[in-house]
């Protein structure tokens, strides 16, 4: 509820370039495929079909390993956990939010930090991919 009204108080909600944010942030997961990215420096994690890539500049053919998500005890922010070695991320937070890139127009639904083996900790946002 408070996250549909921010949206819409902000002008985000309605604009058909701006994916659907959860309306109920309390009940709903994760969804299962997310882009998430950063800028200064550039990092990106993508997660799909229960598997999760961390690639940057320097190394764009990062290896794919499995992850797991804990919900906070409000199901409001996701911890992503990589399983194996050498993912390129030690972990991944998800939380439902407004988040801008600073450097295009888009408008993001979701805030991620993350702590990757490349940059150390960074912030960025996440996307529903199309």
């Amino acid at each position: 509820m408070l996250l549909t009204l921010l949206l819409t108080s902000s002008g985000i909600a309605g604009d058909p370039g701006v994916e659907a944010a959860p309306t109920d942030a309390t009940t709903a997961p994760l969804p299962p495929a997310l882009a998430c990215r950063g800028t200064e420096p550039f990092w990106s994690i993508t997660l799909d079909q229960g598997k999760a890539r961390a690639a940057s500049p320097d190394r764009p053919d990062a290896p794919e390993v499995g992850y797991s998500v804990t919900a906070t005890t409000h199901t409001d922010a996701f911890l992503v956990s990589p399983k194996g070695k050498g993912p390129g991320f030690r972990w991944l937070t998800v939380a439902p939010g407004a988040c801008t890139d600073g450097m295009s127009d888009k408008a993001y639904v979701f805030r991620a930090l993350a702590l990757t083996s490349e940059h150390g900790f960074v912030s960025g946002c996440c996307a529903v991919p199309d």
